[in-house]
């Protein structure tokens, strides 16, 4: 029943009801597929020579220079780049974003943005 519903309204949406933002046309007569294909298997990141390369580990942490440094549960066993900025400061990237900067004095990330919950 649900599903049934479910496909009539999507049929309706897509194929009888035109949008003004689409110029009073329907989805269904302005879609075109993309011409890239859908891959599932995501390519591995690659760092520039210039950067040193650490796994984290499944709770979080990288080593670095004898350290236990943490930096996100949620890169567990993703790969980090890591360079040195400043003479106590060390860049962290996930591929090119930007994660925020180790404090060597602290051996703490710092990151690069706060993040806030939303209210």
């Amino acid at each position: 029943q649900q599903q049934t519903t479910l496909q009539a309204f999507r049929e309706e949406f897509n194929e009888q009801r035109s949008h003004e933002a689409l110029g009073r046309q329907t989805p269904a007569s302005v879609y075109q597929p993309s011409r890239r294909r859908y891959s599932p298997v995501l390519r591995p990141i690659e760092y520039n020579v210039d950067q040193a390369v650490r796994n984290v580990r499944h709770n979080g942490e990288i080593k670095w220079q004898g350290h236990l440094i943490y930096i996100s549960g949620l890169l567990a066993r993703h790969r980090v780049g890591l360079q040195e900025v400043e003479n106590d400061r060390v860049e962290v990237r996930y591929s090119t974003h930007l994660l925020g900067h180790i404090n060597l004095k602290t051996a703490r990330l710092e990151p690069a943005c706060e993040w806030h919950a939303g209210e």
